[in-house]
C-alpha cells in the first residue's frame, strides 16, 4: 500500500465517523430543541421547526463569523 492510497484511506474513515458523529449530534440537537419547545408551551408545528430556526441561526452566524476572520487574515 502506497503513502498516498493509505492517505486517502485514513482521510476517508475520518471524514465517515465525523459524518457519523455529525448525524448523531444533530439528531440529538434536534430532539432535544422539539422538547424544550413542547414543555415550554409551543404548539406542535411551532415545536417542530424550532430546532431548525435556532440550528440555522448559529450556522448563519458561525458562516459570517468565519468569513469574517478570513478576510482579517487576507488583508
Amino acid at each position: 500500500m502506497t503513502r498516498t492510497h493509505r492517505h486517502d484511506l485514513s482521510l476517508g474513515i475520518q471524514c465517515f465517523f465525523t459524518g457519523l458523529i455529525a448525524v448523531g449530534a444533530a439528531f440529538a440537537s434536534y430532539r432535544h430543541g422539539l422538547h424544550f419547545a413542547l414543555r415550554f408551551g409551543a404548539d406542535e408545528a411551532t415545536a417542530w421547526i424550532w430546532p431548525l430556526i435556532i440550528d440555522g441561526l448559529l450556522t448563519i452566524a458561525t458562516v459570517e463569523l468565519w468569513k469574517a476572520a478570513g478576510s482579517k487574515w487576507q488583508a
